[in-house]
């Protein structure tokens, strides 16, 4: 089986928007990719300022919410006041596999991946107080 890969454009967030972000194109591709009728669910995101939707499944809410703390954890220096990560959604079937000719085996065979860079910029937000900040 191929598998099709799309790598998304890296992501440069401030790490206040990262969860957001993140939370909306996981969800999106999600949405997208259920097989299958589904109940959705619509999420606003304040941050941004558009609405997305969800497949409903407490599951997904946790599987997104656990991928997102793995993100969290993985991430690397890359320059002052940068960290640096990707996170991957990967859709897969299970099969059997035959392994020494008397045992079954099951392997997950990846049909389609999304693949998602990110740069974290954390340095401080200026604030309207602050000298510094863009009006």
């Amino acid at each position: 089986m191929n598998l099709k890969e799309h790598v998304l454009e890296e992501l440069e967030l401030h790490e206040y928007y990262v969860r957001d972000a993140l939370q909306c194109l996981l969800h999106t591709i999600l949405f997208v990719r259920a097989p299958g009728s589904l109940r959705p669910r619509e999420s606003h995101c304040e941050n941004f300022g558009l609405s997305f939707a969800r497949c409903g499944a407490r599951d997904v809410d946790v599987a997104v919410d656990g991928a997102l703390e793995d993100f969290w954890r993985s991430l690397r220096p890359a320059g002052p006041d940068l960290s640096k990560g990707w996170i991957a959604v990967s859709f897969f079937m299970r099969r059997e596999k035959k392994s020494f000719g008397l045992f079954l085996k099951e392997e997950k065979v990846v049909w389609e991946q999304w693949v998602v860079p990110v740069l974290v910029n954390t340095s401080p937000r200026p604030t309207e107080a602050d000298d510094t900040s863009v009006s």
